[in-house]
């Protein structure tokens, strides 16, 4: 399942942009050309499995901005395997200057378009169009 998100996101955006979850510093990329690119093994288990998006959020904000490491800090896509089986969505999570959570969910191949563009000022719509419509952004 793994193997298959990230190759949608790079037939859809030409890049391997994302990189899995890690609980050290030193897994993380220093450059945009690092990210994790399959084959991913199938024994591969998130350190963040079973803990909640806060607590994924928390590391992140823990990493020195000193620390050489090419990140978004205020996305995390979240690859939940029920949702993406039966939807093909993944669950996009954004944080917030003053620490507010709030989550949508997109179709798997766009995971990456919101979050590298420059239409960050359409997440309130997204999120809207979401509760309201039941709809999804970026379908």
């Amino acid at each position: 399942m793994i193997n298959e998100f990230l190759e949608k996101v790079y037939e859809e955006h030409g890049i391997y942009h994302l990189w899995l979850a890690e609980d050290t510093l030193r897994s993380y990329p220093t450059d945009l050309d690092e990210a994790t690119v399959p084959p991913v093994s199938s024994n591969w288990r998130s350190p963040f499995a079973g803990k909640t998006i806060e607590d994924a959020f928390t590391f992140m904000s823990s990493i020195p901005t000193d620390f050489d490491v090419t990140m978004n800090r205020t996305y995390i896509v979240v690859l939940d395997r029920d949702l993406y089986g039966s939807r093909g969505w993944v669950v996009v999570c954004k944080i917030d200057e003053e620490g507010t959570i709030t989550t949508a969910p997109c179709a798997a191949r766009n995971a990456m378009l919101h979050i590298n563009s420059l239409s960050w000022h359409l997440w309130p719509d997204y999120l809207e169009r979401w509760r309201n419509e039941g709809k999804p952004f970026l379908r």
